[in-house]
């Protein structure tokens, strides 16, 4: 079951993560009010993660929880785990979704 997202924030970051312990191509696909390099931060406290995650693009953009609906949306054939906001797909696809 997917956890309800705030609605509120006007602006924040749409952003891809990498970690070099993943299948080339795997992305986490999300979006925070923070710099995504905090959230990557953030994400590699963690014990169980293997490697740092690492900022592979990110973007300014409005209506942050509505652009990471429609992103995992539109991705959604590309999801490794149903429950999970993790996706196999070219980086380039993400990019022009993005712009």
């Amino acid at each position: 079951m997917k956890k309800p997202q705030p609605t509120s924030a006007a602006q924040g970051w749409a952003y891809v993560l990498t970690c070099s312990a993943f299948e080339p191509d795997i992305y986490k696909i999300g979006v925070t009010t923070l710099d995504p390099t905090e959230r990557a931060r953030q994400l590699s406290a963690a014990s169980g993660v293997p490697t740092a995650f690492a900022v592979a693009y990110k973007r300014h953009i409005k209506m942050p929880f509505q652009v990471e609906a429609a992103l995992h949306r539109d991705f959604d054939a590309y999801r490794t785990n149903d429950a999970r906001e993790f996706f196999k797909v070219p980086l380039h696809l993400v990019i022009a979704a993005l712009e």
